[in-house]
């Protein structure tokens, strides 16, 4: 920690600058132990006090910005479904991309619609399923260019919620993880920024 604090005065003290220090402890807290845990708790003290830290030490004219670079939902184990077990899931699925909490199918050839009406089915008010054009047109993803259409699914599915939607045989470590995130939850989406 006094490392990074050293690094961040020393960078911001020359001339006009931008420096940006990230730390990743409380995201891999969250991800292992959950954001409702002590662990978790216990972390984000730790980056409170680095942040005060910080602030004590830059010149009275720098200006600090605190932000996360998302949030995060714990998932309970009732709340997962295995698309390994729902072989339903799997037809006309080429290949399961994204995250738990936001996933991308991309489909075989002809196979779109059935694999946006079978997830909607089976996922019902657990998720909002649609077709990439439909989450495109709804603006999900910004202005989209054609050379990056391709990357996105063919079908996206937002979890709600503390759904995550898993496959232990493609992504083994996710079932490993307690706190998730990547979908549209307010949790996930509203982030408080500190300035000072």
């Amino acid at each position: 920690m006094g490392e990074r604090i050293a690094a961040a005065v020393a960078s911001s003290s020359d001339g006009p600058s931008l420096t940006y220090l990230y730390d990743g402890d409380l995201d891999w807290t969250g991800h292992r132990y959950g954001v409702a845990s002590s662990q978790w708790l216990q972390q984000l003290s730790i980056i409170d006090s680095e942040a005060e830290q910080l602030r004590d030490s830059l010149p009275r004219a720098t200006r600090l910005l605190v932000v996360a670079d998302h949030g995060m939902v714990d998932s309970a184990p009732e709340s997962r479904i295995d698309v390994d077990e729902r072989h339903e899931l799997r037809d006309g699925v080429a290949l399961i991309g994204g995250e738990a909490r936001f996933r991308h199918l991309y489909c075989h050839r002809g196979a779109v619609d059935d694999v946006a009406a079978t997830w909607a089915e089976v996922l019902g008010d657990r998720a909002e399923v649609m077709t990439r054009d439909v989450a495109v047109a709804r603006g999900w993803f910004g202005p989209v260019s054609t050379s990056v259409l391709p990357r996105l699914g063919d079908v996206v599915v937002a979890a709600c919620g503390d759904t995550a939607v898993l496959s232990t045989s493609d992504f083994p470590y996710e079932a490993k993880l307690v706190g998730l995130h990547g979908s549209l939850t307010p949790e996930e989406m509203l982030i408080p920024m500190l300035v000072d």
